[in-house]
């Protein structure tokens, strides 16, 4: 591909768009509009509502919907706070966030579908992945990606992930964990 794609500065994306053959790049949100309109670099990540909202069919008139990425709430707390609570407590958190992060972003999906109609009226063109296509993505990146911070997010977590979905529970049989 070596397309240069614009994102916001974290790690995890950064290494995402690298295992599918893009140049990631990362600028301010301030510079974002500019940066498409000078071609400092080909694409970038964004919402349907922030593609409607500040106008960038003007300088990035084409839309790819891969439902790759939702955003999801989070709790945050202090080391301290973290560690003040017991290992069960801790592994229950990590659990159910996992669980209920898929729900979120299952919500989010069905919200961004609203969008859609009003891209559809401003974008020169629309691509829209597959499902097999989604899943090919997914499976180019998703295993780097857990074998780069599998061990920060946890085993446990890890394997609540993968009760629903094939490609965790792929890596974890690969890992010689038992999923069952």
């Amino acid at each position: 591909m070596g397309k240069k794609i614009r994102l916001m500065a974290n790690q995890i994306e950064i290494d995402a768009w690298k295992n599918l053959g893009m140049i990631p790049t990362t600028l301010p949100w301030s510079e974002l509009y500019s940066g498409l309109q000078n071609k400092v670099f080909d694409a970038c990540e964004l919402s349907q509502s922030d593609f409607l909202l500040y106008s960038f069919k003007e300088v990035a008139p084409y839309y790819l919907g891969t439902d790759h990425l939702n955003y999801n709430c989070v709790i945050v707390m202090s080391e301290k706070a973290w560690n003040s609570l017991s290992p069960k407590l801790q592994n229950i958190v990590k659990e159910d966030a996992a669980k209920v992060s898929k729900l979120e972003c299952l919500l989010s999906l069905g919200l961004n579908q609203g969008f859609i109609g009003q891209i559809k009226k401003v974008a020169e063109g629309m691509v829209f992945l597959d499902e097999a296509m989604k899943k090919k993505m997914r499976q180019d990146v998703l295993p780097g990606l857990l074998d780069k911070y599998g061990e920060g997010v946890g085993k446990n977590v890890i394997l609540a992930l993968a009760k629903s979905d094939e490609i965790v529970k792929q890596w974890c049989v690969d890992q010689g964990w038992n999923v069952d």
